[in-house]
């Protein structure tokens, strides 16, 4: 299998700010954006793939890959039927506090909303959404 290029990835730094723009936004790409009818379940299952085959390349950590899956868990069982155009504030603070509730720690939860970040801006990159 031919591995395909992924397209720049997003630094820690640029997840960062895509995880502020939606916090101060409301939602990720510009206000009255139509729905794209991707959902959240069809995004991560292709970055996933992407970020596999960046393994298979030794450019990422195979252990890395799976913490980034364990943090996905919560993550997609909770937003799984978004569309990725319209995960907005109140979803993600929603989000936030079911985990509150389930007694994650505010670092967890975090890590969780960057991992996010970073596979919106994926999808975003990659004509998703």
């Amino acid at each position: 299998m031919q591995a395909k290029s992924i397209g720049p990835v997003l630094s820690y730094r640029q997840a960062k700010r895509l995880l502020r723009d939606i916090q101060t936004k409301g939602k990720v790409g510009t206000e009255g954006l139509p729905a794209s009818g991707v959902k959240l379940r069809d995004v991560w299952p292709r970055w996933y793939e992407d970020e596999l085959s960046r393994v298979r390349r030794g450019l990422k950590k195979a252990d890395t890959l799976d913490i980034e899956l364990h943090r996905l868990k919560a993550v997609t069982a909770f937003l799984r039927n978004d569309d990725v155009t319209k995960i907005d504030k109140r979803r993600l603070a929603a989000y936030q506090e079911q985990r509150l509730v389930q007694g994650r720690k505010p670092r967890t939860i975090n890590s969780e909303m960057g991992l996010l970040c970073l596979i919106l801006g994926w999808a975003k990159e990659h004509g998703l959404c």
